[in-house]
């Protein structure tokens, strides 16, 4: 019988084995089948499970079937147009949980109308909006910060209105049917290129938290030709953990010989958790080099 062996630096984790007969197999996984309400032509959804991306969408043609280790396991579906689902379901070995997503279409969006200077570039932070002005869009209500030539303003919109905006020499000229927010939100944090793989300094090294998840993600991206003819390989990857313990980046320090394991083994790296690392009282992002081993064990 086969199965397959993953070493993460120091770590050895041991994993079900693939392939394994119903009646074994049945007392290691549940299965959640997802359903999306209303089934009308409503576009594909985002489905993540325990904060991890599940490589097929829902959509509106087929169920999505989970196969998932017996346990809590926290849902959330996130389609454009819709209120986000989210769920926590209990996963029991050898059963099969049926969710009814329910994706009622997003609240009423408010039509904007900004008049702006002419060509000035615009964008509004946290949607995909943006482009030179002037500018009809609907955009849902609630409170957006707009950047218009490079300056920031915070308008609240209600639903079913027409918002006029019109802003001269970067100050606020006139609002219909818009108000202002009460305090501008803080610009986000300027985005700290990790730069160089290379040696960071710290005293506590991060420890990855996710090892049944990780051990799930190695089945799935082993690639299917090379683990039958039981090739395997152990790629070395540089990954840049942030300070919230994710990895933020990935990099290949030390090549399998096989390009489809060393991008399963970037795959593998993307859903691994950390704790953050720390140098002395400050928690730091870092590189860490790390073996990913694929094998096939007899």
């Amino acid at each position: 019988m086969r199965r397959f062996g993953l070493r993460v630096a120091a770590f050895a984790l041991a994993l079900v084995p693939w392939g394994l007969p119903p009646q074994v197999a049945a007392q290691d996984v549940g299965f959640v089948e997802i359903r999306q309400l209303p089934s009308a032509a409503l576009g594909p959804a985002q489905v993540f499970v325990d904060g991890a991306l599940w490589p097929e969408p829902l959509d509106n043609l087929t169920n999505l079937l989970l196969e998932l280790a017996p346990g809590r396991h926290a849902l959330r579906i996130i389609r454009d147009v819709s209120r986000p689902f989210v769920l926590e379901v209990m996963v029991v070995g050898g059963e099969v949980v049926i969710v009814d997503a329910l994706l009622p279409p997003a609240t009423t969006r408010a039509r904007l109308i900004h008049l702006l200077p002419a060509d000035a570039p615009y964008s509004i932070v946290g949607l995909r909006l943006g482009g030179t002005t002037p500018a009809t869009l609907d955009v849902p209500v609630g409170e957006h910060v707009f950047v218009v030539d490079g300056k920031r303003f915070c308008f609240g919109l209600v639903p079913d209105s027409a918002a006029y905006i019109r802003i001269r020499s970067g100050v606020i000229d006139e609002l219909r049917g818009v108000t202002e927010c009460a305090a501008l939100p803080p610009p986000p944090a300027p985005y700290e290129s990790p730069g160089v793989p290379g040696f960071t300094p710290m005293t506590v090294r991060p420890t990855l938290t996710n090892i049944e998840e990780v051990q799930r993600v190695l089945m799935r991206e082993y690639p299917a030709v090379l683990r039958d003819a039981g090739i395997g390989g152990a790629p070395v990857l540089w990954l840049y953990i942030g300070t919230d313990g994710a990895v933020e980046r990935t990099q290949v320090q030390e090549t399998s010989g096989f390009d489809a394991l060393d991008q399963a083994a970037a795959n593998v790296a993307s859903v691994m958790r950390f704790t953050p690392a720390r140098n002395g009282d400050e928690t730091v992002a870092v590189w860490v080099q790390i073996p990913i081993r694929f094998a096939v064990l007899n």
